[in-house]
């Protein structure tokens, strides 16, 4: 979709949903975002988050409460999940 609500013939054909862990997501800095690390952003709570990274404990561990499922480790995690669409063309020779 464009930014106008123009769909240009784009017909959503596919989703995909995956997982990612808390401590991989806050190693993922969005440029987009002012560097913000994916986690961050993810966690979308102040008290949650310390400058452009997730909050950790004393310990080094990112603070309990962060993430909204989990992998099957037990590790928390992010879900996320994304709609595409494709456009086919000819290229000639």
């Amino acid at each position: 979709m464009w930014c106008d609500g123009d769909s240009l013939g784009w017909t959503t054909g596919g989703v995909v949903i995956g997982k990612i862990s808390v401590e991989d997501s806050d190693h993922v800095p969005v440029r987009s975002a002012g560097c913000q690390s994916l986690c961050a952003i993810l966690a979308n709570d102040a008290s949650k988050v310390s400058g452009k990274v997730c909050r950790r404990d004393a310990s080094g561990k990112i603070v309990s409460g962060v993430g909204n499922t989990a992998l099957a480790s037990g590790a928390p995690a992010f879900t996320i999940s994304m709609a595409f669409a494709a456009y086919g063309i000819t290229i000639a020779p």
